[in-house]
Formats: structure tokens, sequence, C-alpha cells
């Protein structure tokens, strides 16, 4: 809290933004790439952007976008007036987890995509990301409070390439949901889909407050999967619905199954009695787990 700031705290377990601006100076690498995941971040970006650093396929364009781009960027974790929050639920700052999220992920939306199976780093898209990303992921946990983080770049800045990872390392950094995560399978009938039962539990389970949904991942090591099969006979559908868990190496297991009827003329509700199964099931395998 800048309000309890004394000349023995400012000595002892604090560093001002000049301190920190010409401690950067000093690091002879090209590019630099800073996150404060701290409250009142904010204020100390102003400094640090002051001094402005410039030097003169995939893999190929990942190289040649390090060796021309120019420029320090930084990523606060909250506005100058602001707090950055953390949580035990997901056991870390609500910045730093979303940072982590985008490469345990690995999808387009916050990595960049090459060709094949790789991701790259790429330092733009990564960091709106996850400054995006704090947002809702505080509601997702139930955190209170304003968070903003403030992504800035000096003027002559562009993007380049950290890293680089495959769909294949998804979950190797092996973070903690927020709250269960939740693959959609097929829903169909003989490989079909007459009644549109695929398409309404996947905008159910979009509306659900107890797991989060994800729609661009296929698997993912210790999350879970929900698959159907129906049959429909006279405008009567009736659904078996599984319950599923990849392990660590991707593969899935049924943990548990249901069945529920309802009608094509109402599939939205059918979709919705899904979903809410589908919670309460979920959530009494989280207890059971641990």
């Amino acid at each position: 809290d800048p309000s309890e700031l004394t000349a023995t705290v400012a000595t002892t377990s604090a560093i001002s933004g000049k301190d920190l601006q010409g401690y950067l100076s000093k690091i002879p690498a090209n590019k630099q790439v800073v996150v404060l995941d701290t409250c009142h971040s904010g204020a100390a970006s102003k400094a640090l952007m002051s001094v402005s650093r410039s030097v003169s396929g995939d893999y190929q364009r990942a190289y040649e976008s390090i060796r021309d781009a120019t420029g320090t960027w930084m990523l606060a974790g909250s506005a100058s007036d602001q707090l950055s929050y953390e949580s035990s639920n997901v056991e870390h700052g609500m910045l730093t987890y979303s940072l982590l999220e985008a490469i345990d992920k690995a999808t387009s939306d916050g990595l960049r995509q090459g060709s094949g199976d790789s991701l790259f780093v790429d330092v733009e898209q990564w960091l709106k990301y996850a400054s995006v990303r704090v947002e809702s992921l505080k509601n997702e946990i139930g955190v209170g409070g304003i968070q903003r983080p403030e992504l800035k770049r000096a003027s002559a800045a562009s993007s380049f390439d950290v890293g680089v990872t495959t769909k294949a390392k998804r979950g190797s950094i092996g973070l903690k949901a927020p709250k269960p995560i939740v693959i959609m399978g097929n829903f169909d009938q003989e490989q079909e889909d007459p009644a549109g039962l695929e398409k309404g539990v996947e905008k159910a389970m979009k509306g659900s407050t107890q797991v989060k949904l994800w729609t661009e991942v296929t698997k993912h090591p210790g999350v879970f999967r929900i698959a159907g099969s129906y049959t429909l006979k006279d405008g009567e559908v009736s659904v078996k619905v599984a319950i599923q868990k990849f392990d660590v190496e991707g593969n899935r297991q049924t943990l548990q199954s249901f069945t529920l009827k309802g009608t094509k003329a109402e599939v939205s509700k059918l979709a919705e009695s899904i979903r809410d199964e589908v919670e309460s099931k979920i959530v009494e395998l989280e207890k059971k787990a641990g």
C-alpha cells in the first residue's frame, strides 16, 4: 500500500519505478518484456516506458521478428489506483494465471498459429490475451473489485516471438482451473443431428455458471468431456449422455452416464436439462476427487 511507504520500507522491501528503469537499461538483452503483477503497477509504467531500446516459414519468421523488432513491451497488472488480485483457487495472481493459461491451453486466441501444430508465443497477442482475460477470470472465481491490466509499448516497438509450443504439450504447465472445464463432443443420431441437439447443448453449456466450456480444444489433460447419442421417433428425443475425463496423456475415460428425454419441438429445454445434470454430476465428481 503506497500510503504505508516509509523510508525504511523504501530501502528494504520496495523498489521505485526509477530504480527499476535503471536496472532494465543495464540489461544487454536486445528485446525486453516487463510484467508487473502487483498492486498499483500502472504507476510505474510511464517511467519505465520513457526509455526506448532499439537494435538493428515459422521458426525463420520468429528469428527475423526478434532480430528486427525494437522497443520494450510492458504489461502492468493493474492501473495506478487499483489492486492486483490473487486467489488460492488458482494459486496465482489473476494476471500471472492468464499469461500461463494462454501457453497451457495452446490455442490461436492466445498464441500465434504456425504451420502444423506449432503455436508461437507472440508478445503482442500473448499480452493482449492476458490483459483481457483477467476480468472474465475474476468473474469465474468470484473475486470482486476492479482490476484492469495496462498494456504499453515503446513507440518504436513491434511484436516478436519469445517461445513456441505445440498442441501435444497442452496441460504440461498443470494449471489449476478456476472451475471445472468441459469440452464438447458430438451429440448425434447415427452420425447425424436431425434434432439440432448438439448446437442446443453447446449454447446451454456456454451459459453455465458451474463449469467452463472450451470450444476450440478437442482434448486436454485433466478436463471433462461430454458427448451423447440419441434416438428420435415421432418428435420424441431420448438421449444418453456420457461424462468423460482426460488423463495426463490425453486419453479419455467415461466416468458417468445418464439418460434424459424431451421433444424435438422443445430441444432447447432438453439441452438445458442436460446442462443442469452435467453440472450437478461434475460438481459431485470434483468433490469426490478432493
